[in-house]
């Protein structure tokens, strides 16, 4: 059976009371924690709580009581075993994407889980000498560990041209640089909302034009001059 939505081959699924089975868990974690969608994409059945196991054929049921089963309480997920419980426990969060490939390759390498975005940017950058984007740590519906981390130059190109690795499950638009207070934000549609809340926009003027100004009094000129107001 393969994923509905990455189309690679299901080897743990995780699924609700309605013991659909389309998504591999990953995807589904994506979903439901990610995206904050609690309810099945296939019969729009709740979905507050998931079981995740690597034998399709089994369901709910048999997975939720079962005797290995191990509830994990912060995510409202029942995991077929302890070991799975962990596994998943070692790659949720707000965890290093370098840290945690390491710990892959070597179970006795440090895995740690940081509280803030803050702390863990500064543990890639102070450990690594490397950039985990800030934009796309907030903005984009992908864990922490799957995310890329750049070099200086990597991250001046990703800011300007975006990201579009075959390696990696999720793609990053460019990060376009507001005119006015000079920030970076995370995507076009989210730079107009930007600069309508922040800055001066013209209401005479049709949207494709981007009549945005930096001050009131560049808008009352503005208005002077071209709608005489």
């Amino acid at each position: 059976m393969f994923c509905s939505v990455c189309d690679r081959e299901i080897k743990e699924f995780a699924f609700g009371p309605c013991n659909h089975k389309d998504m591999c868990s990953i995807c589904l974690l994506h979903w439901k924690l990610l995206y904050n969608d609690n309810k099945c994409p296939t019969c729009k059945e709740d979905l507050n709580s998931l079981v995740v196991t690597t034998d399709g054929n089994k369901d709910y049921d048999t997975i939720k009581n079962g005797k290995e089963t191990a509830y994990d309480e912060e995510y409202d997920i029942y995991f077929e075993s302890e070991g799975l419980r962990k596994a998943y426990r070692d790659r949720l969060g707000m965890r290093c994407p370098i840290c945690y490939k390491n710990f892959l390759a070597d179970p006795k390498k440090s895995n740690p889980k940081f509280k803030t975005t803050k702390d863990l940017e500064n543990h890639v950058k102070d450990v690594h000498k490397l950039i985990l984007c800030d934009l796309c740590l907030k903005g984009l519906k992908v864990f922490p560990y799957e995310m890329k981390c750049y070099t200086d130059k990597e991250y001046f190109r990703h800011l300007n041209y975006g990201l579009q690795d075959p390696e990696l499950d999720y793609v990053a638009d460019p990060h376009p640089l507001c005119p006015f207070c000079k920030r970076r934000i995370f995507n076009e549609k989210e730079l107009i909302s930007h600069k309508e809340h922040s800055h001066q926009h013209c209401i005479f003027c049709p949207p494709e034009k981007n009549a945005y100004f930096k001050s009131r009094s560049e808008l009352m000129a503005h208005y002077r001059k071209e709608h005489y107001v």
